[in-house]
Parts: structure tokens; sequence; C-alpha cells
């Protein structure tokens, strides 16, 4: 009993570290984005979701046996120990799976990812989306928390703390968007 009482302290006490909010309830479910449109949910969470069953806060090793039942490739990237690549067969990237001591802190939506989600989130990739009045980022997601321009690559990032999301990519290339699900904000009351 004592064990298990010290592993939960630990449990919780990472997950604090790291700003991962468990789930409200035992039985909240996460919604998979493969199988539902993220951005539909009310409200939208990046807490609430799952890429091929591995979502935030989840145990490495939980993350990877998702990932293997879905057919998938993980592969740990050598130059970053602690980011996991997760893609097809292929050879294709569908997601980076970063970690800090053994638990998710955060998922990189790759272009690749694109054709398997469902719904109107797909059309978060397109480039038109880094535009600062952009129609569809903002029917989506709404206005972001704040935005960041500039940078040698003229790099644009839109950051939406409370729902844990950050869309970024190059303006002036035909750089792929990338989308980064992180533990969002805590509730402001």
């Amino acid at each position: 009993m004592i064990l298990q009482s010290a592993a939960t302290v630990c449990f919780w006490s990472l997950a604090f570290l790291y700003q991962t909010q468990p789930p409200s309830s035992s039985t909240e479910r996460l919604s998979e984005i493969t199988m539902s449109d993220f951005t539909k949910m009310e409200p939208i969470r990046s807490s609430r979701v799952s890429v091929f069953g591995i979502h935030l806060g989840q145990q490495i090793a939980a993350a990877r046996a998702s990932a293997i039942d879905a057919g998938l490739n993980w592969q740990t990237q050598e130059a970053r120990p602690d980011t996991v690549e997760v893609g097809e067969s292929k050879g294709h990237s569908l997601l980076l799976v970063t970690h800090t001591s053994g638990i998710v802190t955060k998922l990189t939506l790759t272009k690749s990812l694109e054709n398997r989600l469902i719904g109107d989130s797909k059309k978060l990739f397109n480039p038109a989306a880094l535009a600062a009045d952009s129609s569809t980022r903002l029917s989506l997601l709404g206005r972001e928390d704040r935005a960041e321009n500039g940078g040698e690559f003229f790099t644009t990032i839109y950051v939406y703390d409370k729902e844990g999301i950050r869309i970024y990519g190059i303006r002036t290339m035909d750089h792929p968007v990338q989308i980064e699900l992180f533990s969002p904000a805590k509730p402001r009351y």
C-alpha cells in the first residue's frame, strides 16, 4: 500500500511538474483525432485528444505500444533522445512525440498526417492558415492568445495557450505547416 501511494504521489508530482492535466474524471474519454474532428470539440483541449492512441501525460512505454498497435514505426532520434518519430513504413513521419522523464509532454503533427485527419481539422495544414487574418484558422480555433512573427526564416507561430495548440510554419517558402499539442494552461476563473 505504501509503495502504491508513493507511486501515485510520484506520478501526480510529475504530472504537475510538466503541467499535464489528468482527465477530469476517470470516465472521461479521449477523442481520437484520426476518427473525429478535434476542431469541433467543446471545448477544444489538447489534453482531451489522442493521435493513434498516443496522448499527453501518457507513459512513453504505453505511447510506443499504441503506435505499434496502430501499425506504425517508432524511431528515437539520435540527435534528440527525448523525441520519437512515429511514422508509416514508407518513411513518412506522421508525428513527433516529445517526452520528459518517461511522460509524453508534446505531440507535433506533421503535414503527412493531414490525410488521416477527419473533417475540417485538416484545413489547418494549409499554408493559408498562417495568414494573420486567416478565416479558416479563426473559424476553427478562434483568436489566438499570441502570435509571433519574424526570425531569420520568417516563421509565423500562433499559440492557443488555454487549448494547448501551437500552429507554425515559414510564410515565405513552401514549408509545411506543423501543429503542436502541448499541455493547456489551467482554466482562468
